[in-house]
Order: structure tokens, then C-alpha cells, then sequence
């Protein structure tokens, strides 16, 4: 239960989010003329708004209770188009608003919601008030959000995914709290709702993460009970929140006619929007770091990189991660060093997890762990599989907090609290802003 303490700072935090997005968007709501939404893919969500408030206005609300619509142009599936609960509602709340701001205000409500689900997350994960609001920055200033704000707009929303690692966390902690595992697979199946790509990513990597945490904690027939208990939750909401495209291909089976949204994916498109090479993350802009850049790209395996890459994080989050590691060993000993590894080992493996997930099937090294095959077969439509790195950065976003909250503890404890107020906390963003 949150504290009188707790909540105000929460409610600070939001307020904050909630003043940085306006100022950040001031230009798009103070000039008819501009919009953060950029030509073709942009306008054409802008379309869908407008559209879709039409739809419900002239043929009726029930268009609401489903998961699917029918535009009268464009979108890149054939009708009818998929349309689920959190767009449906978020939209037609917004529908006395032009459509070009109904845009911009989804902007605004999505740094918010990114910002306040990232700060619950880094608190849940033990960091303290500052260093936690301080990752949540870190994280809705990321080049990719800026970048899909622009078109892709469900691209944008990392908080339905974040809430979900929250549950992963706490129904491995906990296995034999059966209420815990069915709201991991209700708040997966949510997380499908705000975006379909992270909804699978997420789903791939707390299936992976559940069952080996739970199995080392309990045996397997309580790991595969507490999985047919979880995967039955999640089942059960995600046909409720998708009752025509998750029903419809199932009863497709059984030749009973049933439309739903669909495209033919060839596999050269899938191949072309994987993550060739992990290290092209860490290329930096710097000129000091150019020969690091260039080993990176001598290192490729293949020619080429991947072909929607907006998820660069730069070297420097590196180098300063690798010096307090350093420190860390050298000021308070082995020990202390691996209770840290301890800590920031769930979040590696999760890490771990979503390079694998969007990884070249032929790299030579990771290509046979890569779930981009499977994603061929039966995830048709899903053709992009480096957006994975959304969840990567933010998993090495947080690892960088955990150890700069670690070693500002140990220290605060020696020296002084005005070193860890004004000068860790510059160290900690720096690789952000010198990316």
C-alpha cells in the first residue's frame, strides 16, 4: 500500500511527465499547422482516427465492444483493419478534438504513461526516488520515441510492457502464489492491446524467464502447472480483448468463414528487419570513439545492418557502466561485487533474452538460439523483429541504474550526501546526452 509519502512523490512524478510532454508538444498544439504526425504513415494514422470516429458515429457504438473495422483506404492489411481496446477507447474519448489533435494529445498521454510505468518499475526494482525518476527520464528521452512519434504512434507506447515485467518479476518471486501467476498472463494479454509487437516480445520473454526461474525455485510439474494456469489466463483475456482476430484464425481451421486482418509476408522481408549485429547498438556519434565504431563494423558477420534500426544507445552508456563496475570491485571487494552481479542478473538475462529474440538466424554465434524462424511461421505479420530492442535498452537502461543506486548506497554511507546528489546523477545521464 502506498504511503502519504509515496504518493506524493508518484504524483510529482506524473505532474512532471505530465509538464514536460505539454512543453515538449507546445508547438503542435499552439500552430494549427503542425503536428508531430510527419507524411504517409503519420497522416495516415491521423486518417484512422478521423475515420474510425466517423465509423462509430454514423454505424453505431456497438464498434467499441470489437476488435476490427472496416477503412475505407489504406493501412497495409486488407479489411478489415484490427483495432484494439486501448486505440478504441483512447480515440473516441478524444473524438471532440480535430484529428490531427487527437494525435498530438496520444503523444502527450503516452511520455506519461512511458515515464510514470518506467519510475514504478526502477522503484519495484529497490532504486530510490531520484534514481528511479532519473532511469524514467532516461527512457522517454530515447531517440526511438521521437522517432515513432512520427508515424507508428502504437510504437511509442512502452508502458504496457513495462507493467508487465513488474508482474514477470513478482510471479517469479513468489511462484506459489497463484494469483500472481494468472495476473502475469492477464497483464501479458493487455500488453497486446498497446502494441501487438511488444504484446509478442514480452510474452516470448516471460514464457523463456518463467520457466527457468520457476523450475530452479520449485521441480517441473509445478513450473509446467503454474504455466497451464498462467497460459489459460492469458488465453481467456486475450479473446476477450481480440474476440474476431484471436477466434477468427482458430475457427478458420474448421472452414467456418471468418475474415480477419491478414497479409502475405515473404521471408526476405523478415530477414531484412532483423538485428544483424549486436554491437552496431553501441556505435557512437563521438569522433573519439571512431575506432570503436569502426571495429564494430569490421566485427559484422554479414554486409549490411538491419533495416529499421532507431534503437542505437551509444558506446558511452557502456564505458561509464564498465568504470563503476571497476570501482565497485576495487572500493568495496569481491563480495559486494557479486551480491551486485546477483542483482542486475535478472535484468541481464532479460537482456540476454530480447537479442536472441530479433537476432539473424545465420549469425554465427547467436543465429541457432534466434527465434526469427519461428516468428516466420506462425507469427505472420510480425515482420519486424529488431523493434524487440525497444524492451533491450530499457533492460540496460535499468542494469545502469541498479549499479549507479548500489554504489551511490555503499558510498553515501562513507562520504558525503552532497557527492551523490551532485555528482553521481550527472555521470548517470551523461551517456544519454552523449550518445
Amino acid at each position: 500500500m502506498l504511503s502519504r509519502k509515496n504518493s506524493f512523490i508518484l504524483l510529482s512524478v506524473f505532474l512532471f511527465f505530465l509538464a514536460l510532454g505539454i512543453f515538449r508538444s507546445q508547438d503542435a498544439f499552439i500552430n494549427d499547422f503542425n503536428t508531430f504526425a510527419f507524411s504517409g504513415d503519420g497522416h495516415g494514422t491521423i486518417a484512422d482516427f478521423y475515420g474510425y470516429n466517423k465509423s462509430i458515429y454514423e454505424n453505431g457504438f456497438w464498434q467499441l465492444l470489437v476488435d476490427r473495422w472496416y477503412p475505407s483506404f489504406g493501412g497495409g492489411y486488407s479489411a478489415p483493419k484490427l483495432m484494439n481496446i486501448f486505440w478504441r477507447f483512447t480515440v473516441f474519448s478524444l473524438s471532440n478534438l480535430e484529428p490531427d489533435n487527437i494525435y498530438d494529445v496520444c503523444v502527450v498521454l503516452l511520455f506519461v504513461l512511458n515515464g510514470v510505468s518506467a519510475y514504478l518499475l526502477a522503484r519495484y526494482l529497490k532504486l530510490n526516488h531520484y534514481y528511479s525518476f532519473l532511469c524514467a527520464v532516461f527512457i522517454v528521452s530515447l531517440d526511438n520515441f521521437d522517432f515513432r512519434i512520427t508515424g507508428h504512434l502504437n510504437l511509442a507506447a512502452y508502458f504496457g510492457f513495462i507493467i508487465a515485467i513488474i508482474f514477470l518479476f513478482e510471479a517469479t518471486r513468489n511462484p506459489t502464489c497463484l494469483r500472481n501467476t494468472l495476473l502475469l498472463g492477464i497483464i501479458i494479454a493487455f500488453s497486446f492491446t498497446t502494441n501487438e509487437y511488444y504484446g509478442l516480445f514480452i510474452l516470448e520473454i516471460s514464457v523463456m524467464y518463467y520457466f527457468i526461474i520457476v523450475w530452479r525455485k520449485t521441480n517441473l510439474i509445478f513450473t509446467l502447472k503454474n504455466g497451464i494456469y498462467c497460459s489459460s489466463s492469458f488465453f481467456v483475456t486475450l479473446a476477450f480483448l481480440y474476440p474476431f482476430t484471436f477466434v477468427g484464425p482458430l475457427l478458420s481451421k474448421f472452414n467456418i468463414s471468418f475474415s480477419y486482418p491478414s497479409r502475405v509476408i515473404h521471408k526476405s522481408e523478415y530477414i531484412q528487419y532483423v538485428l544483424y549485429n549486436p554491437l552496431e547498438l553501441f556505435t557512437s556519434n563521438f569522433e573519439i570513439f571512431s575506432l570503436i565504431n569502426h571495429w564494430i563494423a569490421s566485427s559484422n558477420y554479414f554486409s549490411r545492418n538491419g533495416g529499421e534500426f532507431s534503437y542505437r544507445i551509444g558506446f558511452n552508456i557502456i564505458l561509464i557502466f564498465s568504470l563503476f563496475m571497476i570501482l565497485y570491485i576495487i572500493l568495496f571487494g569481491k563480495i559486494k561485487f557479486k551480491n551486485l552481479l546477483f542483482k542486475i542478473s535478472p535484468l541481464l538475462f532479460l537482456y540476454f533474452l530480447t537479442i536472441i529474440i530479433c537476432i539473424h538466424p545465420e549469425h554465427p554465434i547467436l543465429g541457432d538460439l534466434s527465434l526469427v524462424n519461428l516468428h516466420i511461421e506462425y507469427g505472420t505479420g510480425f515482420r519486424v523483429n529488431e523493434r524487440a530492442m525497444t524492451l533491450g535498452n530499457i533492460f540496460l537502461i535499468l542494469i545502469f541504474g541498479i549499479v549507479i543506486n548500489e554504489f551511490s548506497r555503499i558510498v553515501i554511507n562513507t562520504y558525503s550526501k552532497r557527492l551523490v546528489k551532485f555528482i553521481l546523477p550527472p555521470l548517470m545521464i551523461l551517456p544519454f546526452f552523449a550518445s
